[in-house]
């Protein structure tokens, strides 16, 4: 039986129910809360068979000059919104060290677990001039305005957020993400994005590097918390095309039971449950997708094989 405690906050069950009873979907971002899942999530980013967090973070190097060009030689404080394992904050913060006598820096996660190891990791790295303030938030579930209002007011005047590691696009509802961000803004602030591209008639290439263990343990993480047995199913890994996303699902080769506080749920042999989703876009994707949540896209940067996408962008009056 689940307890609320293993999920971290009491808000998380009623949505867990909700996804299992209407889409028969366990939440991809219940994955990182709990050491195994920040373990699992760090072996994932650093992984070379994998790939995308190692090419993300040679795009933050290469067009690091030009993203902070953009600030005009105003103070920011900068808020890394997911942080992973921290490594891809680094050069942000290495590159702020510059400018700034104090870097002040905000991480918001979901886990708890994930955001120390973020901490741990960048301590490593910066032994001075740096201010960490950390904060446990759920992005799906509203603004942070508070927690942006506050680090203006004590620390720089504008906020600089990054959303990395195509979090955006694993995202259930990534239009409410981006709104509840935007909500948590003010037009002189600055939001950059990494995502994942679509590279039209290479899916079977796109879905080829979700097949490594460190993907299969990350996303079959939340199994054990709902006492199903990996072994007793299989990974199946698609990308849907009417979506434009890559699903992970465990198909069950037996029925089970699954018991969450006082609901049960009977799934039968050969059910299906969704366990990821990673929406691939383009920049035209991208830019309606910006339009429509209040921002405008000032650049993007794009790596040699057009497979991953950094977009800077600010907020528009609504």
């Amino acid at each position: 039986m689940v307890k609320k405690k293993e999920f971290f906050r009491k808000e998380h069950i009623p949505e867990l129910i909700m996804a299992l009873k209407g889409r028969k979907e366990i939440p991809m971002k219940f994955e990182y809360i709990g050491k195994s899942g920040a373990e699992n999530w760090d072996k994932l980013v650093q992984s070379k068979h994998y790939g995308v967090g190692l090419k993300e973070l040679n795009l933050i190097k290469n067009n690091m000059n030009t993203i902070t060009n953009s600030f005009e030689n105003k103070k920011f404080n900068l808020i890394d919104l997911g942080p992973g394992n921290g490594i891809k904050t680094i050069p942000f913060i290495e590159e702020f060290g510059k400018t700034h006598n104090l870097v002040n820096l905000a991480i918001l996660d979901i886990s708890e677990e994930m955001a120390n190891l973020a901490v741990k990791n960048i301590k490593k790295k910066i032994k001075k001039n740096l201010k960490i303030k950390r904060y446990t938030i759920d992005f799906e579930e509203g603004n942070f305005a508070k927690i942006t209002k506050e680090l203006k007011k004590e620390d720089y005047p504008n906020n600089f957020l990054v959303l990395l590691g195509n979090t955006v696009g694993n995202q259930f509802d990534r239009y409410r993400v981006l709104l509840n961000i935007r909500g948590s803004m003010g037009l002189s602030d600055y939001l950059l994005i990494g995502l994942e591209m679509r590279r039209e008639k290479d899916y079977e290439k796109i879905v080829k590097h979700y097949h490594v263990k460190e993907v299969y343990d990350t996303i079959t993480t939340n199994l054990g918390k709902l006492g199903i047995d990996k072994n007793k199913g299989k990974i199946e890994i698609i990308y849907n095309k009417k979506k434009n996303q890559v699903e992970g699902k465990f198909v069950l080769a037996e029925d089970i039971i699954i018991k969450i506080e006082k609901e049960k749920f009977k799934f039968k042999r050969g059910d299906k449950i969704l366990l990821m989703i990673s929406y691939k876009a383009t920049i035209s994707d991208l830019r309606n997708l910006l339009a429509e949540t209040g921002y405008k896209m000032i650049k993007y940067f794009v790596d040699k094989e057009k497979s991953y996408a950094l977009v800077l962008c600010q907020p528009i009056p609504l």
